[in-house]
């Protein structure tokens, strides 16, 4: 993802969203969890 500064990862029940370069760029996807509870969220 481009953009300047920190990006934002909002992780909720339904939905990830991402907001990068000040809010500027953002993503936002649904997800439909599984048998697993458990959300990992992991920086490369």
């Amino acid at each position: 993802m481009h953009g300047d500064g920190p990006h934002i990862v909002v992780v909720d029940h339904g939905s990830v969203e991402v907001f990068a370069d000040g809010g500027r760029i953002t993503v936002t996807a649904q997800v439909f969890a599984g048998t697993d509870p458990d959300v990992r969220v992991q920086r490369p």
